[in-house]
């Protein structure tokens, strides 16, 4: 029953481990499989994915959802799916003025059909990296690769109607 508002909110939460080896980088594939932050930028500009400085509101919007995903999926500490986006929108400014470090790269990116992507690369330790890509869509990815898996989330009202979060963990950052 798509569109009920009795449905549970589910989210699968894709989580893949890459070994430093690309595979295949359909769409928003390059989340998980490019084996450089760099390499990611470029697959995803390759899809239509462009870099934002400083988000429009409605970017802003889409952003929130994106940071959304996790909490809907998982414990929402009882707060409904409009409260959960409205707290996570006012972490999106903070986003935009995130500065890259040493150690933690973030980009916010558009595809230009009104979606939006969180992707930070982070060094927790020697030898790891770990990149998440969190995702808000108007429509499905049809050609997301097996392993990255994504949730329909038309029935939420306002929200967009694909939320795709990907955690990635790289045994080293392959060089270019």
């Amino acid at each position: 029953m798509r569109g009920s508002r009795d449905i549970p909110l589910a989210l699968i939460v894709a989580a893949t481990t890459v070994f430093g080896i690309p595979a295949r980088a359909d769409g928003p594939g390059a989340c998980t499989t490019a084996p450089t932050f760099d390499a990611v930028l470029s697959a995803l500009a390759g899809e239509g994915w462009s870099p934002i400085d400083t988000p429009t509101d409605a970017q802003a919007d889409t952003l929130a959802w994106a940071l959304s995903a996790s909490y809907l999926a998982g414990d929402t500490g009882g707060e409904t799916p409009d409260a959960i986006h409205a707290l996570q929108r006012r972490a999106v400014p903070g986003l935009a003025r995130k500065v890259d470090t040493d150690t933690t790269r973030t980009r916010l990116l558009a595809d230009g059909a009104g979606g939006a992507m969180i992707l930070t690369q982070t060094r927790t330790m020697p030898d790891r990296v770990e990149r998440t890509c969190q995702i808000a869509a108007g429509s499905p990815f049809p050609n997301a690769p097996s392993g990255m898996l994504a949730f329909d989330a038309s029935a939420i009202p306002d929200a967009p109607r694909t939320l795709i979060v990907t955690h990635t963990v790289l045994t080293e950052e392959v060089s270019e």
